[in-house]
């Protein structure tokens, strides 16, 4: 899924996001649940693979846990998260990428348990596909919180862990895919800017639909103009490192010429 991500660990499987482009669930309630069923749910609810948080990592990894689900969906007890999170603050040399659609979840955890259950080699991370609520309300495309609304809720976490910490949080994560219709590329921008005064580095990712389930749904795609703009844009912002993903004209472009 990311070029940086040298391993991926599911210790808890299953979302109950139902995000409508979603490969994850597609997969593990299908190939994945026949392979392996004592590790997916049919209805790809939540479940605790106690087994995998016996897994050892190797220093130098990074490790994106629960890629086949969402670890802090609003069903993922918080018992589930606390042993996770005890597990990769132990392989301290191992770095951890924490990448939710719910980040008010990371805020909840730090208020009734303190900062001591994060740890300076997990990577925090939120995906956005877009800033345009109204239109991800309307489409439905997931129950999760809408995006532009969610970078805001993930901007207040880091704020209050970087205070917590009393310092600059090493990395923190953006992952805009697959990009769903803008409002303005200018306005994600600016957001993700303001994200500058509080890491040491922002890590973004932008991308396309690569399963052609937006297409599917009608929902529509930004312009490649616009991914364009916003790429060179934040290419060109300190402490900003950017990867592109899947590139190509928008389904709903070609619709139109």
């Amino acid at each position: 899924m990311f070029n940086l991500v040298t391993r991926t660990w599911n210790p808890v499987t299953g979302c109950v996001h139902f995000c409508i482009y979603c490969w994850a669930r597609r997969l593990a309630i299908t190939r994945l649940y026949k392979l392996f069923p004592e590790y997916y749910d049919p209805e790809f609810k939540p479940r605790l693979i106690e087994k995998k948080l016996r897994e050892r990592f190797r220093p130098g990894e990074l490790v994106f846990i629960t890629d086949v689900g969402d670890l802090f969906c609003s069903e993922v007890p918080d018992e589930w998260i606390l042993k996770v999170l005890e597990v990769a603050r132990r392989n301290e040399r191992t770095l951890f990428l924490l990448l939710t659609k719910n980040p008010g979840r990371f805020i909840q955890l730090l208020e009734k348990y303190g900062v001591e259950i994060y740890s300076r080699n997990m990577i925090p991370g939120v995906t956005v596909e877009s800033d345009y609520d109204t239109y991800y309300i309307r489409m439905k495309v997931s129950r999760a919180e809408p995006p532009y609304s969610r970078l805001e809720t993930f901007l207040n976490f880091i704020k209050k862990y970087s205070n917590e910490i009393n310092g600059f949080i090493p990395k923190c994560w953006i992952s805009i895919e697959p990009v769903i219709k803008f409002r303005s590329w200018k306005r994600l921008v600016r957001q993700i800017l303001r994200f500058i005064p509080y890491v040491n580095k922002v890590i973004v990712y932008v991308g396309y639909d690569n399963y052609g389930l937006l297409k599917k749904h009608g929902i529509e795609e930004p312009t490649l103009e616009e991914v364009q703009e916003l790429i060179n844009y934040l290419k060109d912002s300190p402490r900003v490192e950017v990867h592109v993903k899947t590139l190509r004209r928008a389904w709903n472009e070609k619709l139109g010429r």
